[in-house]
């Protein structure tokens, strides 16, 4: 099961306001005396007249409502397959027509050039990211009916329009959620490069003009970075410190505090039976809640994984928070039993749990005795590991470092090609490819702190991946107890439909 407070504070935010939680008023520079510098990150709200964002949440999701419905469309998403011919081709050119419209509003939300989450907004309730990845198809798609059609200017025009898209989200004032949705996309508008560098037809100077596109841009460690900031200053303290309430009672704090931890669910019933558990948990507890040293523990986690961002990979820092888990874990059975049975078990059944009255008063003495209980748990479920996704940190971090790998390998793939068209074979080395001139610098795997890794003979290039260990350029394989370890990131030079 996937992390509940990484996802949980990557996306969804607090419901208005009622009786039970006065309206808390946010301001930014009453908390940076409790961050480190680095860390810190203030901004102006932008008119809702310049923000993509906002612009791009007014349309409606609905415009999508009928993406599954188009074999043909999965199909030509596919790396290796140009687009299709005969019926199909005519099919799904009429289903591409009637997009027309979504996809120019999309196109007019990128002209305004700025991105910004606002802070009482949450781009996921809105199917962000599900537009995102939506109108970057549809751009691939275009590119490649072009591209079959021998217009391969216009088939880049729509490419860098999904670059555009993308980085204008990636490199804005959005969360760490925003990063990862612009961030998948992203990947998608590369391989359609590479498929468009793949066409014979294509002339030596679109490859060159592309090369020289992903030479001069690229992916810059200060957007993620940036996503990381705006996440700290502009989500979780104004989202879930501020919006807490600092009381010694715990009816105002049970109530939206099951707001954060049952927001996956969006299901009354089991929110207001977690609401009546925290509040029998907390009853009479003297420091539940306290917001400065909650800011101040979360403020050196997020400046460790800034730090982290400017590390090789290989030489990063675990960011478990390894002494708030012992701290957490040294907490009595009676303490930290109720609340992950109910939440974690209730997440994984699909239904609220009950918890005798002995164990609610047992835990209720136990919790009574740690001050700050409802801030560390917090914390620590923003560090737990889980055993796909990592921690918030380590998905963002390997998220970022994949993006790089696949920029410099979809620059290295367009060389390799301009050289077999130039001289009928594929080069022995990167050295070759800087000696013509072709590239400025050997194409960099930032997974292993060395180049890409390159196969004349087998036509691939690979990266180390995740696990940092160049296992030859395989894949991974998911076949039980066969499963290949390490595995490796790989692209293919020849796609198939072009030849040398």
């Amino acid at each position: 099961m996937f992390n509940v407070l990484v996802w949980l504070l990557a996306c969804w935010p607090l419901p208005q306001e009622g009786a039970q939680a006065p309206k808390a008023v946010f301001r930014l520079e009453e908390w940076l005396p409790y961050l480190p510098e680095e860390v810190r990150y203030q901004r102006a709200a932008l008119p809702e007249e310049k923000n993509a964002c906002l612009y791009w949440e007014r349309i409606e999701s609905g415009a999508f409502d009928d993406w599954e419905v188009k074999e043909e469309k999965n199909e030509a998403l596919r790396e290796d397959r140009p687009f299709p011919l005969g019926e199909a081709g005519e099919d799904l050119n009429a289903w591409l027509s009637g997009k027309e419209g979504v996809l120019e509003r999309f196109e007019r939300g990128a002209e305004l050039g700025r991105y910004q989450v606002p802070e009482a907004g949450g781009t996921s309730q809105t199917g962000m990211g599900m537009k995102l990845m939506r109108v970057s198809e549809l751009k691939l798609l275009r590119a490649k009916r072009h591209a079959g059609q021998g217009k391969f200017r216009e088939a880049g025009e729509e490419l860098r329009g999904v670059f555009k898209i993308c980085r204008l989200v990636i490199s804005g004032e959005g969360h760490a959620v925003d990063y990862l949705m612009g961030s998948g996309p992203l990947n998608l508008g590369l391989a359609g490069v590479r498929n468009l560098a793949a066409h014979e037809a294509i002339p030596d100077a679109e490859l060159t003009g592309w090369i020289e596109f992903l030479e001069k841009n690229p992916i810059a460690t200060e957007e993620v970075a940036q996503s990381l900031k705006v996440e700290l200053c502009w989500f979780f303290i104004p989202r879930v410190v501020v919006k807490l309430p600092e009381t010694t009672g715990s009816a105002d704090l049970a109530g939206p505090l099951a707001a954060i931890l049952a927001g996956e669910l969006e299901k009354e019933a089991y929110r207001a039976s977690l609401e009546k558990l925290l509040a029998a948990l907390l009853k009479g507890h003297p420091a539940p809640f306290r917001k400065v040293e909650t800011v101040k523990l979360t403020g050196r986690y997020f400046a460790q994984a800034l730090e982290n961002l400017r590390r090789p990979w290989g030489e990063r820092r675990s960011i478990t928070g390894q002494e708030l888990k012992e701290e957490v874990e040294a907490w009595p059975e009676e303490a930290r039993l109720p609340v992950e049975k109910f939440i974690r078990l209730s997440l994984e059944e699909d239904r609220p749990l009950e918890i005798s009255e002995e164990e609610i008063a047992r835990a209720r003495a136990a919790l009574a005795k740690i001050p700050n209980a409802v801030g560390k748990f917090l914390v620590r479920e923003m560090l737990r590991d889980d055993k796909l996704f990592g921690n918030l940190f380590e998905l963002l971090l390997g998220r970022y470092h994949g993006v790089r790998a696949e920029w410099e390998a979809t620059r290295a793939v367009l060389a390799l090609r301009l050289h077999a068209r130039k001289h009928g074979r594929l080069p022995e080395s990167w050295g070759d490819l800087i000696a013509e001139r072709i590239l400025s610098r050997a194409p960099e795997d930032p997974f292993s702190g060395r180049t890409l890794r390159y196969s004349r003979e087998r036509k691939i290039l690979w990266s180390a991946g995740p696990d940092g260990q160049d296992g030859g350029g395989e894949e991974w394989s998911e076949e039980g107890e066969e499963a290949k370890k390490p595995y490796d990131l790989r692209w293919e030079v020849d796609l198939g439909f072009s030849s040398f």
